[in-house]
């Protein structure tokens, strides 16, 4: 199996850091030693929240949060908070 490269440029070489690398390929489980770890899907209300959050959009009204939930719908919920 071809492994997967990154470059190690963006990533810090210190050893008091540790790297953690997310994907949402299933190869990737194959291509490391430590057990991977699954994180569930999230709920609607949570990606929302999330995508609240990451904004940094504070309170907001019926329109927007019908715009997020539309985000949260499109992107799928697992992805959100990475758009916001």
């Amino acid at each position: 199996m071809d492994r997967a490269r990154v470059s190690c440029c963006f990533l810090p070489d210190a050893p008091c850091v540790d790297v953690i690398i997310t994907t949402r390929s299933s190869r990737a489980q194959e291509m490391t030693v430590p057990e991977a770890v699954k994180v569930a899907d999230m709920k609607p209300a949570e990606a929302a929240k999330l995508f609240r959050t990451s904004a940094k959009l504070g309170q907001t009204g019926l329109e927007v949060e019908k715009e997020i939930m539309l985000v949260v719908q499109e992107l799928g919920v697992s992805r959100a908070g990475d758009h916001a």
